[in-house]
């Protein structure tokens, strides 16, 4: 504590209020948990050289124009069917009685935990319709686009990488093949000056 807190000469037994102090290093814990998420991702940086992460970090910039785009596609259907939920079953399930309920339960949809009884128990005709359409939408057409995009970024960051490989692998070739011949080229030239001076040792 960087005040001191004077007790009164009068009283053995004195609260002091670290309620503030608590507040405090709780956002402190929050603020350090958020910048180590983003220390640990800046260790990417450092390993880089390896080929396979090289493969990763370009693939997610190649595709990052794109994810925004279907971002925003995924987003709106989204929210429309969380707004859906939240109008049509808000009254009757717990987990759709708030837009901000109903966001999460579809969320947990995404990851297989649903509970499609009770949305058919609220409504026989809605319930499957809206289980089935949001499925068919959010996992069969939005996340297979989405694994279309990783894929295809992925294939051509790889295309390119190896398409660099062979350049590199050429170039090799190229400045040994040169380093080759100007040393024989040297080797040739010391042993004709070498064979000059033996011939003019023997003349005299």
């Amino acid at each position: 504590l960087r005040q001191v807190v004077p007790v009164p000469a009068t009283q053995q037994y004195y609260s002091v209020n670290l309620s503030q102090l608590a507040e405090l290093q709780e956002n402190f814990n929050d603020a350090l948990a958020v910048l180590l998420i983003f220390a640990w991702i800046k260790t990417m940086k450092y390993i880089s050289f390896n080929k396979t992460m090289t493969q990763l970090t370009a693939t997610l910039e190649r595709s990052a124009k794109d994810i925004g785009g279907f971002s925003v596609m995924f987003f709106i259907f989204f929210l429309a069917y969380a707004q859906f939920g939240f109008l049509a079953f808000g009254t009757q399930i717990a987990e759709y009685s708030s837009l901000y309920n109903a966001v999460f339960a579809l969320l947990r949809t995404i990851l297989g935990d649903f509970d499609f009884d009770a949305l058919e128990n609220a409504d026989r005709i809605l319930g499957p319709l809206f289980f089935l359409t949001y499925v068919f939408f959010v996992f069969f057409i939005l996340l297979n686009m989405f694994l279309a995009i990783i894929n295809d970024s992925y294939t051509e960051v790889k295309s390119e990488l190896s398409r660099q490989a062979n350049d590199i692998e050429m170039a090799d070739i190229a400045v040994g093949v040169s380093c080759n011949i100007f040393y024989s080229h040297c080797i040739h030239i010391v042993i004709v000056i070498m064979n000059v001076y033996c011939s003019i040792g023997k003349v005299f």
